[in-house]
């Protein structure tokens, strides 16, 4: 937020904010708001913080605070942008970055923000032209470089990309967030320009800034916990709701693994809809032990439900479900995570159908690793030793799941589903409990807003690229084959 005039505390948030310190920023900020409630610049904060940590209806109000108090501040309108695009609503986000530019004519941030909506919306040639004026008389910053190395990937010129990138790699003021993103771009391009080497190297540095977070030894817990609490026995003899939804479709997996491509062909069908990644039953999980007055955290918690609670927890889970489905029989959640969840599933909408995505392992990993995910999200994709353990406790839960759950659960492998589309892609509707539709097929045509890390290849004809990717990278992933290796020789092989 170049330009503000800020207080000492929020002075002191936004160096805690660059060192990627969000709750010592926080804390700043709140006492910065303790001083003056109505200090604007605490609030663009606090709404930079939310729109970090996914909270983006709280970081659009913390910046609709901030530009009420001070209307004519560019900045704040930017970030609000940058939160709309995030969100999906794209027209909102367009009007407010032409608004930032008729306020400050070309003002980077603002360029730089409509190039990269531009560039989600694969309107590619137009988010060149805003840019490329700027880049070729050396006037772009950091963060328009990353934008510049994504459209310029986009349009296969990768040398390009590269070439722009590099020019900003080692500013000393660079943010960790912000060096991340262009090593991320760096290795995008370098990848596309076929020097794998030097791809692995910069995807390599991207994840070092970011390491951290992940312990097998509770991730172990956690799934012996899971498997210990909902048996078989448990499942069968548990409370099932008084009038079971059919609405919910649940694809799970591990990131990257192909189901983004499944719920567009769901969404596809016009008595379907894909909700994209619900975090409602996660929260549903977090909160049920208050939700339930129990004295027990969940997974214990479920050991104790009774009829009227089953019909509860599975209200607050279709309520809204019901709301976004806009007369569809049926709605897929592809928030990945829920094959955590499935024995609680099980009980509380055994109506549903679960659809389980599955890619190579190697090429999954791989696919991980090479993406840049928002901090302090996914803490194992950083570590290539990390990603192998976690995606053994993935399997062994998902192995555990099949011997146990007695409902409906479809496996689906990106690798036969672009091979075979049309054939899989009946499977999936057929058991979705739908009739064959020929705008399955044409997914692609959808007008639908992806808001995952899969939406530009969804946004065309399935593909077959992306199979075998890691073969390309030769001994660089020697630690993940090593660390799949043992997941296979402590759980059984690994699939």
């Amino acid at each position: 937020m170049s330009g503000f005039q800020q207080s000492l505390a929020v002075n002191q948030a936004l160096r805690c904010l660059n060192a990627g310190d969000l709750a010592g920023a926080e804390q700043c900020c709140r006492q910065a708001l303790q001083e003056n409630r109505k200090n604007a610049y605490a609030l663009a904060v606090l709404g930079q913080i939310a729109n970090i940590t996914g909270a983006y209806d709280q970081a659009g109000e913390y910046l609709q605070k901030a530009i009420a108090l001070r209307p004519k501040q560019a900045d704040f309108h930017t970030l609000l942008a940058e939160v709309r695009v995030t969100q999906g609503r794209y027209r909102e986000a367009l009007s407010r970055y032409e608004k930032v530019l008729k306020l400050k004519p070309g003002h980077p941030p603002a360029l730089t923000g409509k190039a990269e909506l531009f560039n989600r919306q694969g309107k590619y040639d137009k988010a060149m032209a805003l840019l490329k004026p700027l880049v070729d008389r050396g006037r772009e910053d950091a963060g328009m470089a990353v934008v510049y190395g994504r459209v310029s990937t986009r349009l296969d010129r990768p040398q390009d990309a590269i070439a722009v990138i590099s020019r900003h790699l080692h500013e000393a003021d660079l943010t960790d967030e912000r060096r991340r993103s262009l090593y991320f771009a760096l290795g995008a391009a370098h990848e596309q320009a076929r020097d794998f080497d030097a791809a692995f190297a910069a995807y390599a540095e991207g994840n070092r800034l970011s390491e951290g977070g992940y312990s097998p030894e509770e991730d172990e817990w956690r799934t012996d916990l899971l498997m210990k609490v909902f048996t078989p026995e448990m499942i069968t003899r548990a409370p099932k709701p008084a009038d079971p939804s059919r609405l919910p479709v649940f694809i799970v997996g591990m990131p990257r693994s192909g189901s983004t491509l499944v719920e567009q062909i769901i969404d596809a069908h016009p008595r379907a809809a894909g909700a994209g990644e619900l975090n409602t039953l996660p929260s549903l999980v977090s909160s049920m032990a208050t939700i339930l007055d129990c004295p027990q955290a969940y997974p214990d918690c479920a050991l104790q439900f009774g009829q009227e609670d089953v019909d509860k927890l599975a209200e607050v889970y279709v309520d809204p479900l019901r709301r976004q489905a806009r007369g569809a029989q049926r709605v897929a959640d592809k928030q990945l995570s829920n094959y955590l969840h499935l024995g609680l599933i099980a009980i509380l909408f055994p109506e549903a159908r679960i659809i389980h995505c599955r890619r190579n392992p190697l090429d999954t990993c791989l696919s991980c690793f090479t993406q840049k995910f928002p901090p302090g999200v996914l803490g194992f994709v950083s570590d290539l030793r990390s990603l192998g353990h976690a995606y053994g406790q993935y399997r062994r839960l998902m192995e555990y799941w099949r011997r146990t759950l007695q409902m409906p659960l479809l496996e689906v492998d990106y690798e036969r589903l672009v091979a075979e589309q049309e054939s899989e892609s009946r499977r999936i509707v057929d058991f979705c409990g739908l009739d064959w539709d020929e705008r399955c097929l044409r997914f692609y045509e959808s007008r639908r807003i992806v808001l995952t890390l899969s939406s530009a290849q969804v946004a065309q004809p399935i593909y077959r690229t992306s199979v075998g990717r890691a073969e390309r990278f030769g001994e660089h992933l020697a630690p993940l084959r090593a660390a799949l290796a043992d997941e296979e020789t402590s759980g059984g092989p690994v699939t």
